[in-house]
């Protein structure tokens, strides 16, 4: 994964959240490197997006990924969006505090948008948490 411009890999954010996006190679827990996001002061929701192409409808997918947070003070969430049609949230209750490297796996079948051809996508998320989520992992696959 290389970072250019708003994109980082097959991710990509607005231009303005870039100085709060970064890979990081200090902190990871596979590969050598994982995607930071971090808010020091909680006052910004931080957010970067990847489409999903080619799923199937009536198929189920499953969705891991891992995260570790360190907060500077309480306030705010760490989360996982999946839009596809609906917007769920992974985990529920959002992570609302210091966090060691957990993974979260769940599974879905693909909503309403697949059936009219509108995107999906998975959106990370460091929602006014005022410190910082390094996100690691992250994988979707066809469940058989």
């Amino acid at each position: 994964v290389n970072a250019r411009g708003n994109h980082i890999g097959g991710w990509l954010t607005s231009n303005d959240l870039i100085p709060n996006i970064e890979l990081d190679r200090s902190t990871w827990l596979f590969e050598g490197q994982s995607l930071k996001l971090d808010n020091p002061k909680g006052d910004k929701v931080i957010r970067i997006v990847q489409y999903l192409k080619d799923l199937k409808k009536d198929c189920k997918y499953k969705l891991t990924f891992s995260v570790k947070t360190q907060m500077a003070k309480a306030g705010g969430s760490v989360f996982v969006q999946l839009n596809d049609g609906t917007n769920r949230q992974f985990p529920v209750p959002p992570i609302r505090q210091s966090l060691p490297w957990t993974t979260y796996t769940f599974e879905f079948t693909p909503g309403q948008n697949i059936l009219e051809g509108k995107p999906i996508y998975i959106r990370l998320y460091n929602y006014n948490f005022a410190g910082t989520a390094w996100f690691d992992n992250i994988r979707l696959e066809e469940v058989r």
